[in-house]
């Protein structure tokens, strides 16, 4: 009588258990690094977003405190009584007064660079004897004065005093004016503090947005006041980029590909903003990935090994009950050896 060959066909039953269940368990296990992945990404992200917004706030915040400083001065300034006196008489001893105050406050601060005080009638009192300044015996029809009586107490970027704009940006300065009245609110002229505009730069200068980051200061009416690159100054399409970045919701763009955030610095009418380049997330990135390919293939190595025993198992039996059933089946009736379970 023929022998019975069912192990032939459930031996190949063993290597489908152990081929199911190997390619159960690398689904399994690229399921869990893909979402292990990109949980960890996004944690890592929201991360760097965070530590963006709070190098961009917190250096916001400095350029805030030191315009508030000045503008402190400047209203003390405009108060002062031998100030106002001087604007309203022109009397000399009250010019020697006022020149001394001005020197005063430039000693304060190494980084005020020019203390002027300008009369409705065009006398300028200034601790820079190069000024060069439009000036008239009615004040209140230059356009540059009306415009600082216009902003109040608002920095504005110029160029040193010069009747034209530089692009040499050793050449700018930050200017704060204050206009001057006397007790019953005339007008009496203004008072304006120039500073480095390096001061702007040392403020930024640390921030950590990566190789490619970026930081820029706009106004509220969309001007340039700051950015490490000059071209943006010069080139108008390019710094039209910078508002649409100012008009983006902080978080990860990814037309950009940087993690973006704006800052309003109050009492100022600008606004500061940065793209982080994710240069040190790129590379937390790959090491995790390479983590995460390392662990899956050690989990697929056991997979394998466990696979090929479970499957072993579960074909052990059979293979018992076909030798059994082959002994039977040659006249033998010694079936102690059947498998029970």
């Amino acid at each position: 009588m023929k022998k019975i060959r069912l192990f032939s066909y459930f031996k190949y039953i063993r290597v489908q258990i152990a081929a199911y269940y190997l390619v159960a368990s690398i689904i399994i296990i690229s399921i869990m690094g893909m979402v292990l992945y990109y949980s960890l990404t996004n944690v890592m992200r929201d991360d760097a977003l965070e530590n963006t917004k709070y190098a961009l706030e917190e250096s916001g915040g400095s350029i805030e405190l030191y315009v508030e400083k000045l503008k402190a001065i400047s209203q003390i300034m405009a108060s002062n009584k031998d100030v106002i006196a001087y604007l309203q008489f022109q009397d000399e001893s009250l010019r020697q007064s006022a020149q001394e105050l001005l020197i005063n406050v430039m000693e304060t601060d190494k980084n005020l660079l020019t203390g002027i005080l300008v009369s409705k009638t065009g006398n300028v009192l200034s601790t820079d004897a190069s000024l060069d300044m439009s000036i008239s015996s009615d004040m209140m029809r230059e356009p540059w004065y009306i415009d600082v009586m216009e902003k109040g107490s608002m920095p504005v970027l110029t160029s040193a005093r010069r009747q034209v704009f530089s692009m040499d940006k050793s050449q700018w300065v930050i200017s704060i004016g204050r206009e001057i009245t006397d007790d019953q609110g005339n007008h009496m002229g203004l008072l304006i503090l120039d500073f480095s505009y390096a001061v702007i730069e040392r403020f930024l200068q640390n921030l950590n947005l990566g190789n490619e980051g970026f930081a820029f200061i706009l106004t509220d009416n969309g001007e340039l006041v700051y950015h490490d690159d000059m071209s943006y100054f010069e080139t108008s399409s390019q710094s039209s980029e910078l508002v649409s970045i100012q008009k983006m919701p902080s978080g990860y763009d990814r037309g950009t590909g940087k993690l973006t955030h704006q800052v309003d610095i109050s009492g100022t009418g600008w606004c500061l903003g940065g793209g982080s380049s994710l240069d040190h997330l790129a590379v937390a990135r790959r090491q995790l990935l390479e983590a995460i390919a390392l662990v899956a293939i050690l989990l697929t190595g056991i997979a394998i090994g466990s696979g090929y025993l479970i499957a072993t198992r579960i074909s052990g039996p059979i293979r018992q009950l076909e030798e059994a059933m082959n002994r039977f089946s040659e006249g033998s009736l010694d079936v102690a050896s059947i498998p029970n379970s």
